[in-house]
This record gives structure tokens, sequence and C-alpha cells, in this order.
């Protein structure tokens, strides 16, 4: 005997799969489409695709990394003024 008593809470109803299983590729990979729903990262990426397909440059790379940089500065103005936002809030309170 492993030790191991029938579980509800897993998968299979019984033990867990070891480490390196299929059991742990299938935790990684809902792991994995949580994060890229959290962070928006499909529509991120799609929006950058279609805009690299209107400009069509000569140098894709470039405009990508331009992209990114400027996607980022957007971002962290944002952040940056619903903070503002927010402190003054708290201080009229």
């Amino acid at each position: 005997m492993d030790g191991c008593s029938p579980d509800a809470s897993t998968p299979s109803g019984g033990c867990p799969a070891p480490p390196g299983t299929v059991g742990d590729e299938h935790q990684s990979l809902r792991e994995c489409e949580e994060y890229v729903q959290r962070h928006q990262i499909q529509q991120t990426l799609k929006d950058c695709i279609v805009q690299l397909c209107v400009a069509r440059p000569e140098n894709p790379v470039t405009f990508l990394r331009e992209y990114f940089q400027k996607l980022e500065r957007v971002s962290a103005s944002e952040k940056s003024s619903s903070t503002e936002f927010f402190a003054v809030i708290v201080v009229v309170l």
C-alpha cells in the first residue's frame, strides 16, 4: 500500500499526480491560462498584431519594440494618474 487514500478533491478521486506527470502539466497549463486572462495578454497581442499589419513597417521587430515601449509608458502613466486620483479622494474625505 502506498499510504494514499481516495480523495474527492483530486481529479482522479485518488492520489494527487506525482511531480513531472500529466497532472502537473495540467496544473501548469491552468495557471498559465489564468495568468494570460488576468493580464489580458491575448487582447494585448491581438491589438499589437493589428497595428503591425496596418503599419506594415520595414522592420517589424523595431515596430514591436517601440509598440511595447509606448504601451508600457501609457500603462505607467495611467497607474500614476489613478494613484493621484485616489490620493485626492482620500484627502478630500
